[in-house]
């Protein structure tokens, strides 16, 4: 590492209304690392709450810190300089220190580490292996320095580095690529905001994003066809004149509720349970025209937004979906069923009055039995 002096990295301190939010998102999320109980769990809240690459650099490596204790914590990126290329320090954490270290923004590429000097960082980059390691004497005796490629989702070259004694890592590795993988759920996150990493899909902020706070539609137009960008295009003209032959359009709100999902995480594991939410995806897609829209809102649930002439033609398109759902069989798993909510999206509507009358559905879906379809609209009329 540089031994020249570096600044603390200094990261805003999250808002009581954010940790509260990240505490249930954590949990929600738990399951893809397996750790919850072992120390650190706590610190990993901070990954949650992180804004910035940077910030999410420092929570990585004071997580990993109280995980493991190492000798130290690096994270490095090998940036583009006025000198060629140079690794920039972006996190930085010695056993027994209480602030991250790094590099500032503001560094010249003199004060920067030569790629030459880190082969071991080099070497990560290339390796097919999710790490190396490389045995070496310092300032505390003999080490090994484990090394691996972060994968970073749009900031380039990346690695992670832990100095640690003469014993290896070994143990921990399954531990550190568990949490390797949520800081790229996170680091995705950061680099597409509108947008599910798993999935691509538009997610809830993408949702959110389709209704003003005067409601759905602006001006007797659908609002998000106008207004918001990444609706540009929702639906032709001609597709229009074929789904709906009246003046005043119509658009419908479905949310499917995959049934059981949570345990099928908990027995076939999160791989699993990620592959049936993209084969799921893949079936929509099929089931539905091609300029319906999906958004992903949750680990289980992804809604449906089209357009339709009125409730039973919507339910209809929701019952031809259903039906090729219920008869695939997903690999690892079997035969899966959902419960799906359905509602009308009115002109006065705000993405949590829809959003709550499609949940209402679905929880009565699943009283009565899972496996169906509900529209509480009718009853919800005078609401």
């Amino acid at each position: 590492m540089n031994s020249k002096q570096r600044s603390v990295v200094q990261t805003d301190k999250p808002s009581t209304e954010a940790l509260v939010a990240s505490q249930s998102e954590f949990h929600d999320a738990a399951p893809i690392l397996g750790i919850v109980g072992v120390p650190g769990s706590i610190g990993l809240l901070d990954i949650l709450t992180a804004k910035s690459r940077r910030e999410l650099d420092t929570s990585i490596v004071h997580a990993i810190m109280d995980i493991m204790q190492p000798r130290s914590v690096t994270i490095a990126r090998l940036i583009n300089t006025s000198k060629g290329e140079r690794w920039w320090v972006s996190a930085s954490l010695r056993a027994g220190e209480i602030a991250a270290l790094g590099d500032s923004e503001k560094d010249s590429p003199e004060c920067m580490g030569n790629p030459s000097s880190y082969p071991s960082r080099l070497e990560a980059l290339i390796s097919p292996e999710p790490l190396t390691q490389a045995t070496f004497v310092g300032e505390h005796g003999a080490g090994v320095l484990t090394t691996f490629d972060l994968v970073s989702e749009s900031h380039g070259p990346a690695v992670l580095e832990i100095e640690t004694s003469a014993q290896t890592i070994t143990n921990d590795q399954r531990l550190i690529t568990a949490v390797l993988r949520f800081y790229r759920h996170i680091d995705s996150m950061i680099s597409h905001p509108n947008r599910d990493p798993v999935t691509g899909l538009l997610n809830h902020i993408a949702l959110k994003d389709g209704f003003n706070s005067d409601g759905f539609f602006k001006n007797g137009s659908p609002f998000f066809l106008e207004e918001v960008g990444i609706f540009s295009g929702f639906i032709s003209e001609g597709d229009m004149d074929r789904r709906n032959a009246t003046n005043q359009p119509t658009y419908f709100l479905g949310i499917l509720d995959i049934d059981r999902f949570n345990e099928i995480n908990a027995f076939c594991g999160n791989e699993i349970g990620d592959q049936v939410i993209k084969l799921t995806v893949r079936i929509l897609r099929n089931s539905f025209r091609h300029r319906d829209r999906f958004f992903r809102l949750g680990a289980d649930e992804i809604a449906t937004v089209i357009r339709c002439a009125n409730v039973a033609d919507a339910t209809t398109a929701f019952e031809r979906f259903r039906s090729q759902f219920n008869r695939f069989f997903f690999p690892g798993v079997g035969f899966v069923t959902g419960s799906i909510g359905l509602t009308q999206i009115r002109t006065v509507d705000t993405a949590m009055s829809a959003l709550t009358r499609a949940q209402k559905a679905i929880d009565e879906a699943k009283e009565g039995g899972r496996d169906r379809i509900v529209c509480l609209d009718q009853s919800l009329l005078s609401n």
